[in-house]
């Protein structure tokens, strides 16, 4: 276990979550290869706009002489910190203008809490208010995604088998068994994902799948929200439910934030509709349920190869969703 750091800011602002630093980046003998604190980089896993995730090593805990395998993930504080978006707040529903680091400090306060067989574990955090970067230290999943998205052919691949595109059925209803525990143990906490998808459904070297990435995710007051309604989207236009799809004003973007039925206008600008009718008209839908179409949306990739809806263009695709929504084409069965 690394050094405890001078966390005076984060203590303030990150509730429980136990940092650890600060992050002590090297390059041993010189060499090209990433060294933070002990753990060593080396296969960069995947990308995203601002970070980056490796492969790497380090001593096991319980024997020195023995590597234990990690993911870490490197997340590019100071860029994020720059970024602002419009959240909806609770309460009267102003929208309130919040970094897009804010959002990366909720993802560590909930995931940080979170102890399920069937949820790729947080294993630590480096950081300290000095440094550029914040490094996750994540638990591996050696066969990676339970399925690969392919742009130039617009479908999913498992490269796990041979020659094959779709999960066969058994080894999908395995797979989908732990992901309805992962989903089932986050409802039961008062937490939803909100980006549920077959990039974020891992499988590590036993075959069990475990879920990720928390970026997205909310937990609920169970006293002031129960029924876990929201009205915001956030996540993947291809995984939205119908009901968020049926806003009576077009959807609007903003800075990633989708809201549907409300006005796109920023705060403090000049608006058509004030922010009291924009939120009247807002369309609540449920997390929860939210949830649980975007596993159902995941299956059916897996299963077939594809997505149920897919369009170039986000209103279309949202007409799609919100009209045919019950009415699926499965590839091979009889229309």
């Amino acid at each position: 276990m690394s050094e405890q750091a001078d966390c005076t800011f984060y203590e303030q602002h990150r509730g429980d979550v136990v940092f650890h630093g600060p992050p002590m980046v090297s390059h041993p003998n010189g060499g090209s290869e990433t060294q933070v604190n002990q753990y060593k980089l080396s296969k960069q896993l995947g990308s995203g706009s601002f970070a980056r995730v490796f492969r790497a090593t380090a001593p096991d805990p319980d024997n020195d002489s023995k590597c234990s395998t990690y993911a870490v993930k490197v997340i590019n504080k100071k860029a994020l910190e720059k970024k602002r978006e419009w959240k909806q707040a609770d309460g009267d529903g102003s929208p309130q203008l919040v970094s897009l680091f804010d959002r990366v400090i909720t993802e560590v306060q909930i995931w940080e809490q979170l102890r399920c067989p069937n949820i790729i574990g947080l294993k630590e955090v480096l950081d300290d208010d000095k440094t550029a970067s914040l490094y996750l230290i994540m638990e591996h999943a050696h066969f990676g995604q339970i399925m690969v998205w392919q742009p130039s052919k617009f479908s999913y691949t498992c490269p796990r088998i041979e020659e094959g595109v779709q999960l066969p059925h058994e080894l999908a209803r395995h797979y989908f068994r732990d992901v309805i525990s992962a989903v089932h143990y986050l409802h039961e906490c008062n937490i939803v994902h909100r980006d549920i998808k077959p990039e974020n459904i891992l499988v590590n070297h036993h075959h069990v799948c475990k879920l990720c990435d928390f970026g997205e995710a909310e937990r609920f007051d169970p006293i002031v929200n129960e029924s876990g309604m929201l009205v915001e989207t956030k996540g993947t236009h291809q995984f939205f439910p119908p009901e968020c799809c049926r806003g009576g004003v077009p959807p609007t973007t903003n800075n990633g934030v989708v809201t549907f039925g409300a006005s796109a206008a920023e705060p403090g600008a000049e608006a058509k509709e004030s922010e009291t009718a924009a939120a009247d008209k807002a369309v609540e839908f449920s997390g929860y349920a939210a949830d649980m179409w975007a596993v159902g949306v995941s299956l059916f990739a897996c299963l077939f190869g594809i997505l149920p809806f897919y369009a170039t263009e986000p209103v279309q695709l949202f007409e799609m969703i919100g009209t045919d929504g019950f009415c699926l084409r499965c590839p091979g069965w009889p229309k």
